[in-house]
């Protein structure tokens, strides 16, 4: 008998969390969006199993990111984050933003 599912990471607004930071985080989560789109050819965009994941992937990203930002015990942990993540990603060509 499988044991029990995880439960759902439970977001929690911290003190230094801001309305100011929506605009950034936005924007944070449309840049991995135009990376992505940009590493894809449009045959891969085509794909029908691309197109099926693509939603599943769109709520992963909202959901990392959300998760992370809630995680983070300050700004400065967050972005220093965001920067590990990017370079990292960058340095494997990508990879990390592949879908499929």
């Amino acid at each position: 008998m499988p044991g029990p599912s995880p439960r759902p990471y439970e977001c929690v607004r911290k003190a230094w969390h801001s309305d100011r930071h929506q605009p950034i985080r936005g924007s944070l989560i449309q840049e991995i969006f135009r990376v992505v789109n940009e590493v894809h050819s449009s045959t891969t965009k085509k794909n029908k199993e691309w197109q099926e994941k693509l939603p599943v992937a769109v709520l992963a990203v909202l959901k990392a990111e959300e998760i992370i930002y809630s995680k983070a015990n300050s700004e400065v942990e967050f972005w220093r984050w965001v920067s590990q993540q990017w370079n990292s990603g960058e340095e494997s060509g990508g990879g990390i933003l592949e879908i499929g």
